[in-house]
């Protein structure tokens, strides 16, 4: 069976695609659409395809804290020196899971991490900090993508932006030789 139309009411369609078997159980992935037919095939035709190129997920309750301590345990350790173990998880612990613990693993968007980045950069924290939490993370998202917990990864958008530095003395206008280009006696932003 590919897919399903089931009228629910007047203009409500639920839509229901086969995503394959866990342990022996079917499982499917279903939505509910507010329309016409149409829009129901259309979103039926969409979904479809997201599962054809292996991009629905089966529906799951794992939350990123229990998934993120399921990759460490089976993943992350051993692979990694005791060290950057350490690391990854104290990164995850302070900045990552109080703000996105308890949110759905295959929930979680490029938004929610880029918030979590601009908070850790509104706080002051330093660039490499920053980049090590990233680090963290997407491996373990790029890991539930491989394990197929989560049909896509966030990470195809977010990254952390580039911590905002101050100019360095010898590279400063004041510093220099010759003075800065200007445009009309205004000083040139874009040279």
């Amino acid at each position: 069976m590919a897919g399903q139309l089931i009228r629910r009411g007047d203009r409500t369609w639920l839509v229901r695609v086969y995503a394959g078997t866990v342990g022996g159980k079917r499982k499917y992935v279903n939505r509910t659409v507010h329309g016409a037919k149409r829009d129901a095939q259309q979103a039926l035709t969409k979904m479809l395809r997201d599962r054809d190129q292996g991009a629905l997920a089966i529906p799951t309750r794992t939350t990123l804290t229990e998934y993120l301590n399921k990759w460490k345990e089976s993943s992350l350790r051993g692979r990694v020196s005791p060290r950057t173990f350490k690391s990854y998880d104290d990164n995850l612990k302070r900045y990552v899971l109080p703000d996105l613990g308890e949110k759905r693993l295959t929930a979680v968007e490029p938004w929610d991490i880029q918030r979590i980045y601009q908070g850790m950069r509104d706080r002051g924290l330093s660039a490499s900090t920053v980049r090590g939490t990233h680090a963290a993370l997407r491996s373990a998202l790029k890991q539930a993508v491989r394990w197929q917990a989560t049909p896509r990864t966030p990470w195809t958008c977010p990254a952390p932006a580039a911590a905002r530095t101050t100019p360095s003395r010898r590279n400063s206008p004041a510093a220099s030789s010759t003075p800065p280009p200007t445009v009309n006696g205004a000083p040139c932003t874009t040279c």
